[in-house]
């Protein structure tokens, strides 16, 4: 499924869409909303992925092979 190709396909998705639209409307005021969006979902996925890696010991592993949001992309080093 698309676990296998983003660690969080629905923050993915969500980020696209708010951000494809801020872009459409060419509004200030809704690329600042997309951008806030964008923070928070970052936010959140490396609080997830913190309580992850501690209750899956495979987790780190799954991590290390595969981007958090953007598909095709290696995940940084650390």
């Amino acid at each position: 499924g698309l676990f296998r190709l983003v660690r969080h396909p629905i923050y993915t998705g969500v980020m696209a869409l708010a951000l494809g639209t801020a872009l459409r409307l060419a509004n200030p005021w809704a690329m600042l909303a997309a951008l806030a969006l964008v923070a928070w979902f970052m936010a959140k996925a490396r609080w997830e992925e913190r309580h992850l890696a501690a209750r899956y010991p495979d987790y780190a592993a799954y991590a290390a092979t595969t981007p958090r949001f953007v598909p095709f992309l290696p995940p940084p080093r650390r």
